[in-house]
């Protein structure tokens, strides 16, 4: 009878230590990858706008439907160019590993590590922005 209540202690003992030691090792995935997460750069770069050293390459309309997302399409020709949107625009910028929502009003943004660029409207109406794509000169 005494042998059956020491192996339960036995065995209770050694699934806390388990559960002690999987908890820990997530516990410390979670700050590693959080780390990660807040170390790693920027998707963009924002500049100010600056009319003389800048060059207008491109200028594109898009028509966003209420509580929707849509890409801005960066080819091969777009994808090193900076762009500058009509009025203030909701933007998240992601890539595989990272994904950042920004809003820009009047700046120059451009796409790092071949993230995509993401338009987001919040409202309940369409909303119509024009993209212009800069180059500099």
């Amino acid at each position: 009878m005494m042998e059956n209540i020491t192996d339960f202690s036995k065995i209770r003992k050694t699934m806390v230590n388990y559960v002690v030691i999987i908890f820990g090792l997530i516990f410390i995935l979670i700050f590693i990858l959080l780390g990660l997460y807040y170390l790693t750069p920027n998707n963009y770069l924002l500049i100010k706008w600056k009319e003389d050293k800048l060059k207008l390459e491109n200028t594109i309309e898009y028509i966003i439907k209420p509580y929707s997302s849509l890409s801005v399409e960066l080819d091969n020709t777009n994808s090193d160019k900076y762009l500058k949107f009509s009025e203030q625009t909701n933007l998240i910028v992601k890539n595989s590993f990272k994904s950042q929502s920004i809003v820009v009003n009047g700046e120059l943004i451009k796409s790092k590590f071949n993230s995509e660029i993401f338009i987001i409207n919040n409202s309940h109406v369409d909303k119509k922005i024009i993209v212009q794509f800069y180059s500099m000169i």
